[in-house]
C-alpha cells in the first residue's frame, strides 16, 4: 500500500508539471484515462488517486460527458506546499506562473497584523532584557531568509530596535 501511495504521489507530480509548465494549456482536455495509464505505466486506481489529488490542488477540474480538463491558473492552489513543491522543481512552471501578485496581496493582510503586535511588543519593551529582543530580532531573520518577499526589511527593523534598546541601556547605566 505504500508503495502505490508513492506511485501516486509521483504520477501526480508528473502531471502536475505537464500542466504548470504549459505542456498541457488552460481549457485543453487531458489525454484519456487509459492513454495516461499505458503512457506512465500505471493502473487505472493509481491514476484515478492522481487526478483526485490534483482536483483538490484546483489544476484540474472534471466535467460530465467532456472529460478532465485544465483548471484556470485562478483556481490552482499556489499556496499548497506541494504546488509550491512543484513549481520549483520546474524551471520552466517559474517562468509561466508568477505569484508575485499573490505574495503582495498576503503582505497586505499580514502587515497590519505583525505591526499591531510589533506595537503591542514594543509597549512593553521595558520589560524586556536585550537576550529577549535579539531573539526576537534573529526570528524575524530566521524568517526574511525563508520568505524574502514576505517579510522583506523585518530583519533590518529588528536589529536596528534591538540597537536602539542597548543604546539606551547603556546610557542609563552611565
Amino acid at each position: 500500500m505504500e508503495n502505490a501511495k508513492r506511485l501516486t504521489d509521483q504520477l501526480a507530480e508528473t502531471l502536475a508539471s505537464h500542466i504548470l509548465t504549459g505542456k498541457w494549456a488552460i481549457g485543453e482536455k487531458m489525454p484519456s484515462d487509459q492513454e495516461l495509464c499505458q503512457t506512465h505505466s500505471v493502473s487505472r486506481t493509481v491514476l484515478r488517486e492522481a487526478l483526485r489529488v490534483l482536483g483538490a490542488k484546483g489544476l484540474i477540474t472534471a466535467r460530465p460527458r467532456v472529460g478532465t480538463l485544465i483548471a484556470e491558473k485562478s483556481a490552482w492552489a499556489l499556496w499548497d506546499a506541494e504546488v509550491l513543491t512543484w513549481l520549483g522543481r520546474c524551471q520552466t512552471a517559474q517562468q509561466k506562473v508568477d505569484i508575485s501578485q499573490q505574495i503582495f496581496d498576503i503582505r497586505i493582510a499580514l502587515e497590519p497584523a505583525m505591526a499591531a503586535l510589533a506595537s503591542s511588543l514594543l509597549r512593553r519593551v521595558a520589560d524586556c532584557n536585550a537576550q529577549e529582543l535579539a531573539n526576537v530580532a534573529y526570528a524575524f531573520a530566521k524568517a526574511e531568509h525563508r520568505a524574502p518577499a514576505l517579510f522583506d526589511g523585518l530583519s533590518a527593523a529588528a536589529a536596528r530596535r534591538v540597537d536602539e534598546f542597548n543604546a539606551q541601556e547603556l546610557s542609563n547605566t552611565v
